[in-house]
């Protein structure tokens, strides 16, 4: 049997297949309304206390079980009070991404000429036609100079970030490019322009 301190508020137990013997113990009676595995909680949790710094005695415990297929782990994590705000964590939404809308084929052409022609041609994203309309999609994570901006400003009808407008134009719209629109459409209008 192993027992290591994880952090400040958890910690884990790594029965043997042999200690799982000696606890008269198997993976399926590990369960907390199982009286012999609350007794031998109660044990490992008094040897646990010699070997780390956590204060266990009267706290509330998460305990879990995984299976191993020479014993058992088990991850035990004191619980906050009841009471005390427990720390929570979020999950940072990603950067998102820009639908730029073009009223007809000439300013969609137009703009990824311009763009190819000022050497923003590894801009990443994806083109569509929907509904007669031309949609340039490319994400904000791209730090886009001022000058881009401008360019793609000066031929689009609209600029949106709705994802539930980007996801319906990827959902109905015909794929025109991916990887890189104005490397592909634009090199072709460059020429001709």
């Amino acid at each position: 049997m192993t027992i290591d301190q994880l952090s400040a508020t958890r910690l884990v137990i790594v029965l043997s297949k042999k200690d799982m013997g000696v606890f008269a113990l198997d993976y399926n009676s590990i369960y907390l309304e199982n009286e012999i595995f609350q007794r031998v909680l109660k044990r490992l949790v008094a040897i646990a206390r010699e070997r780390i710094t956590i204060p266990l005695q009267n706290k509330a415990l998460l305990v879990e079980a995984i299976e191993r297929f020479d014993g058992c782990i088990l991850l035990i994590t004191v619980l906050p009070k009841h009471g005390v705000a427990a720390k929570r964590y979020k999950l940072k939404r990603g950067v998102g991404e820009i639908m730029l809308s073009f009223a007809c084929a000439d300013d969609f052409t137009d703009c990824m000429a311009q763009l190819y022609k000022n050497g923003f041609r590894l801009l990443r994203g994806e083109a569509y036609r929907n509904n007669g309309e031309y949609n340039l999609i490319i994400a904000k994570a791209l730090k886009l100079s001022s000058r881009a901006l401008g360019l793609m400003s000066e031929y689009s009808s609209d600029v949106c970030e709705n994802e539930i407008k980007i996801s319906l134009t990827r959902e109905h719209g015909a794929r025109l490019a991916a990887g890189f629109p104005v490397m592909k459409i634009g090199e072709v209008f460059a020429v001709n322009s």
